[in-house]
């Protein structure tokens, strides 16, 4: 494999339907494997993941991803335009993962994105912000359907820091 090449995989069938732009999911590495048998592709070296025209910017950083596939239509009955497809199952995001959308930043050691629930678990140093909140813990969780987020902590307390934005300045 060739080292610091940008490899762009699109992905048109990973996020529902294939025929509309909207649902392609490009990841970029500086180097990318795919075994179409085990459905499985890794990415390493500064992996990026993004939906180019997702409404709510979301990305992932990480410094390797292993992203699972689930075939579909896997019968005899195939029309004549239909082709088996790989539909996006799950990320696997390895080592210093950032996760963005408009509204929220999340830090963690590993995540894991489900993609048919769209939800994520996080582990090991676990920062979630939103505005200038945030919540510090080991291990979370985040919908991000419904955009709620839940953090704990074995080891001790979980942190929350709130700020109150609606404070007037005094000139």
């Amino acid at each position: 494999m060739v080292k610091n090449t940008v490899w762009l995989l699109m992905l048109s069938a990973a996020l529902a339907q294939a025929s509309h732009s909207d649902n392609t999911i490009r990841i970029i590495s500086d180097e990318m494997e795919c075994d179409q048998q085990k459905n499985i592709c890794i990415a390493r070296g500064n992996a990026f993941a993004e939906r180019p025209q997702d409404p709510d910017k979301r990305t992932i950083r990480a410094e390797k991803f292993i992203t699972f596939f689930k075939k579909t239509n896997q019968n005899a009955h195939l029309k004549s335009d239909e082709t088996n497809k790989n539909d996006l199952h799950k990320i696997e995001a390895h080592g210093q993962v950032v996760i963005t959308d408009k509204d929220t930043v999340i830090l963690c050691d590993k995540a894991i994105y489900d993609h048919p629930t769209q939800t994520i678990e996080l582990l090991g140093n676990v920062k979630i912000t939103n505005e200038q909140n945030q919540l510090n813990g080991t291990y979370g969780h985040a919908d991000l359907k419904t955009k709620k987020y839940r953090v704990t902590n074995k080891e001790s307390h979980v942190e929350g820091l709130f700020v109150n934005a609606n404070k007037k300045k005094v000139k």
